[in-house]
């Protein structure tokens, strides 16, 4: 009866001192760029865009000063996180 408790023991306390693991925000940098996307269409709430290579992504319609139109071609500047854990994209109009 006592191996088992001391195992389940050693595993507590091992789990314990390994820490919380990495924890999500902290300081982040991030490397902008900006680009050309054409509007595949909008809800009432979010804008599908279709990017560079044809990638589709997706923006809030808040973003936009007015509601862009399907075709419409969009400049807009993309924040790529090159470190921390905070959002690894942000897209601006411009």
């Amino acid at each position: 009866m006592r191996a088992p408790s001391a195992l389940l023991t050693s595993l507590l306390l091992l789990v314990g001192c390994s820490g919380r693991g990495q924890i999500v925000g902290g300081p982040c940098s991030y490397e902008t760029s900006t680009f050309s996307a054409t509007v595949m269409g909008h809800d009432t709430d979010t804008v599908t865009l279709a990017g560079p290579g044809g990638d589709t992504f997706l923006m809030e319609l808040r973003d936009f000063p007015a509601p862009p139109n399907p075709g419409e071609v969009v400049n807009l500047e993309k924040d790529s996180i090159t470190s921390g854990t905070c959002t690894p994209f942000i897209y601006r109009v411009i």
